[in-house]
């Protein structure tokens, strides 16, 4: 509704007819924040109007330089190393690492036990309070003028609270929310010199963004193709071993790691997998020994059909010999001769 007044030119005067809209959209606005913060495990996903929290009210970002204040720095010491890294390269501003500090690291473990369960319930509603207003503030600072590094982390972050807000399966009132997600990230040029962007963090938005596609109860989304642009990007993210050593710089519990491992696992087998339609033949990876330029130890079999291999520009399918049509041409002109000779 603010939007609204301000397209229509905002308030201009102070008659009774304006102090009554401007109470109205106030009113409005107030109420939509209640029922938002009333119940917070099933309420939708909060929007970049809510009412941010106290200290992220009225604030310009802030970014932060050498030397850094005792309790800025008792900040970036609580934070994983990746995101205090950023911070100490001034890409993520004061109020971006006071809401990574807030961001649970574990999830709560269930319990069963009549002795922890009332407990347990307690603290699960309080963190669920805690990450509503963790998401409210996230989307609030993507409004503000922050770097474009901070601005996709703070995508990433909202995609990473979700399944602990949520749990799994996402429902379908989270859509929204990642479809802005996955639009902000492929909008990202990730041709930016790495002043601007970080390729580790990128990773990890990336593994985030799609495990949490893969968990959305609506599948319309489980194609966006967020994962195969930084693998694209950077070949060393195919493998496990190297990811999962970034992974661990940020935010990273071993639940949430076991559903990127299988996202993770499963875009590599997408992008293995032979195109549609294709149809292998003996033939096709048959150790044919490739002529006409290639190198002698070159085979058939060692590449994908219709692929070139190292040391040649020729396609290895191309380099198959052709059917024995000579043979045909030089029966037939022996034909012609014998009639000549006759004559």
């Amino acid at each position: 509704m603010r939007r609204m007044v301000e397209l229509r030119g905002g308030i201009r005067s102070d008659t009774p007819w304006e102090q009554f809209m401007t109470s109205v959209v106030t009113a409005f606005d107030l109420l939509w924040t209640f029922v938002l913060s009333s119940d917070p495990q099933t309420s939708p996903v909060v929007a970049a109007s809510a009412a941010p929290s106290l200290p992220l009210r009225n604030e310009i970002p802030v970014y932060a330089n050498h030397p850094f204040p005792p309790d800025y720095a008792a900040s970036l010491s609580r934070i994983p190393d990746g995101f205090s890294n950023l911070a100490v390269a001034s890409l993520l501003s004061v109020q971006c690492v006071r809401i990574i500090e807030r961001i649970p690291h574990e999830p709560i473990i269930p319990s069963t036990t009549g002795n922890t369960l009332s407990s347990q319930r307690g603290r699960s509603t309080a963190r669920s309070t805690e990450l509503h207003s963790i998401l409210t503030d996230l989307l609030k600072l993507t409004s503000l003028s922050i770097t474009k590094m901070e601005h996709l982390l703070c995508h990433g972050l909202v995609a990473y609270c979700l399944p602990l807000q949520y749990g799994t399966p996402l429902p379908i009132s989270t859509t929204r929310t990642l479809q802005s997600c996955v639009e902000t990230y492929m909008a990202l040029n990730l041709s930016e010199n790495e002043e601007k962007l970080d390729g580790k963090c990128l990773l990890w938005i990336a593994v985030v963004i799609a495990s949490c596609l893969d968990m959305c109860s609506d599948s319309s989304l489980r194609n966006a193709p967020v994962l195969e642009r930084i693998l694209n990007k950077f070949p060393q993210a195919r493998e496990w071993t190297k990811v999962d050593t970034i992974l661990r710089t940020f935010l990273w519990h071993e639940d949430l790691s076991e559903q990127w491992y299988r996202t993770w696992q499963g875009v590599l087998a997408r992008r293995k997998s032979p195109p549609s339609g294709f149809r292998s033949s003996p033939q096709a990876f048959s150790p044919i020994t490739v002529v006409g330029g290639a190198s002698p130890g070159y085979t058939m079999g060692s590449e994908r059909p219709g692929c070139g291999g190292s040391g040649s520009s020729e396609s290895p399918r191309a380099a198959v010999p052709e059917p024995a049509e000579p043979r045909q041409a030089d029966a037939r002109s022996m034909k012609v001769a014998s009639l000549l000779h006759n004559d």
